[in-house]
């Protein structure tokens, strides 16, 4: 049995989510207000995507704490509970970044930047996730909403109870927005333009996570206990 996906306020998943990318585009491309404040380790941008994180790993407890009734949508949910509690530990290396204690020696001599994380060590904890997050944010935020427009029976598939609503959309655009230019133009044999914000890829990550609070918050809702009617 379906349900209808519960709605989420309008401010989370447009009004806030654009207004942070007018912000910050304004910041990188019309005025001179950049430096450690906002891109550092512990500076605006770094400490938001650490709070979207800590956030949603709340609201995944909270669904894990509910009967979905399926064992594969309890397995779904562990994954994704878990993915965002490492990835909120390795954001501020498990506290180093807020703290400021000093790397063991072990850790520091395979570790690109000297830091206690992981993600830092090979591309199996970096790239290769954040890869498989990006496809599945761009496969389940923005391909299967809108072929669900053009063919509604796919709702009727037991997998679409993980599906996100189509509001998710302009969280999921703005992930792959955020990248555009560089790298990605040159691959595309457009020339290397300049991005749309400075230090894109920390932009990008900020989406990541908003998605994945956006889908926990509406995960919570979705399978929250059917009240009885009178």
């Amino acid at each position: 049995m379906m349900f209808p996906p519960p709605a989420l306020p309008r401010p989370l998943w447009l009004d806030a989510p654009v207004g942070v990318a007018l912000a910050l585009f304004a910041v990188a491309w019309l005025t001179t207000w950049q430096g450690p404040w906002l891109y550092s380790e512990q500076g605006v941008l770094e400490l938001s995507q650490f709070a979207l994180l800590v956030v949603a790993v709340v609201f995944g407890l909270r669904v894990l704490a509910r009967r979905t009734g399926s064992i594969w949508l309890t397995g779904w949910f562990v994954i994704a509970t878990v993915g965002t509690i490492y990835t909120a530990g390795e954001e501020v290396s498990w506290g180093q970044h807020l703290i400021g204690w000093g790397t063991p020696k072990w850790l520091a001599s395979v570790n690109d930047q000297g830091e206690t994380n992981l993600h830092n060590v090979n591309s199996w904890l970096d790239q290769k996730p954040r890869a498989i997050l990006e496809l599945g944010i761009f496969v389940g935020g923005i391909v299967l909403p809108l072929a669900a427009r053009l063919r509604p029976a796919l709702t009727e598939r037991a997998w679409w109870a993980v599906v996100p609503p189509i509001e998710f959309f302009p969280t999921a655009c703005l992930v792959e927005l955020s990248r555009l230019g560089g790298p990605r133009w040159h691959a595309l044999g457009l020339g290397a333009e300049p991005v749309l914000f400075h230090r894109a890829s920390e932009v990008q990550e900020l989406y990541f996570y908003w998605f994945v609070l956006l889908y926990l918050v509406w995960a919570n809702r979705r399978f929250a206990p059917q009240r009885a009617r009178p």
